[in-house]
């Protein structure tokens, strides 16, 4: 824990070489400390960034049981990082720690069998990604809106879709939060809300998702759930960007309603949307826990 404090800077200054010294001292037989180390190197925070050194580390926790080594392990056999990749050898690692109840694992589990890496197809897939889900795992309640939604290895069911969207919105993920205010603006699982979609649209923007920041805009332009605003609207149609013909046309046919202070005004908002975006990406990036 001391070299942990020091990892990150808490109460105290951040220390590589102190934290080093207690982490490696700690990691002799103790795997959380083994896990920091491989943080540290598979990110090169500290040192320099060393896959192969990561792995190193990571079995050593495999080793001593830690199931969230056994989660990284697998990820970097899945990817071939520091290690020949293997597919069969990742998904044994997670199914190892998912039978040990670690949400993640459980999590890439359903992803593998919704890959098709491992016989079970959908039904499997949704299994797993519903017991990740109902340990709070926010990818995979997103994943299971997403079945429930289309009827996908489940029974379509849009209440349910959005119950699990919520949830991961909730923890801050941008798509579930875009993908409420989809349920809110057009009714799909809830009563239709403009208001509320709009919120959960700009929620989802200001963390810089380009679909929500088009439908905002939308919005917007509309007057649907938000006071009408056209530079408003622009300034999102700028952030989102030309992701689409579409998108390139709507910008296009907007900017020309405007006028010179209208659009002078739009810039000023995108820069204002941008701090935005930096301050949520910023706060996302600090370490609450080293996985």
């Amino acid at each position: 824990m001391l070299g942990f404090c020091y990892f990150v800077g808490q109460g105290v200054e951040q220390d590589y070489e102190k934290a080093f010294l207690w982490l490696r001292r700690a990691a002799v037989k103790d795997s959380d400390a083994q896990m920091i180390l491989a943080h540290a190197y598979y990110n090169g925070e500290g040192v320099p960034q060393d896959h192969a050194a990561a792995v190193s580390w990571y079995r050593k926790a495999v080793e001593l049981g830690n199931p969230r080594a056994m989660v990284n392990l697998g990820s970097c056999y899945q990817r071939g990082e520091g290690v020949r990749a293997d597919s069969g050898e990742a998904v044994a690692l997670w199914r190892r720690a998912a039978d040990m109840g670690e949400a993640r694992a459980q999590y890439f589990l359903g992803e593998a069998y919704a890959q098709g890496l491992v016989p079970g197809g959908d039904e499997q897939a949704v299994a797993w990604y519903r017991k990740a889900a109902e340990q709070g795992e926010a990818s995979a309640q997103e994943e299971l809106g997403v079945r429930f939604f289309t009827g996908k290895g489940v029974a379509k069911d849009l209440p349910a879709a959005f119950a699990w969207w919520r949830k991961a919105a909730d923890q801050g993920v941008a798509t579930a939060q875009g993908r409420l205010g989809l349920c809110y603006g057009y009714g799909l699982g809830v009563a239709k809300d403009p208001v509320l979609a709009a919120s959960w649209w700009r929620k989802a923007a200001e963390q810089g998702s380009a679909p929500a920041q088009d439908m905002l805009a939308g919005a917007y332009q509309r007057g649907e759930g938000v006071p009408k605003d056209l530079a408003e609207a622009c300034a999102l149609r700028l952030l989102a960007g030309p992701r689409n013909a579409k998108a390139v046309q709507a910008l296009a046919d907007l900017q020309a309603s405007l006028t010179p202070s209208e659009l002078a005004l739009a810039q000023e908002r995108v820069q204002h949307y941008r701090k935005i975006i930096a301050r949520n990406e910023a706060e996302r990036g600090r370490p609450k826990h080293l996985r």
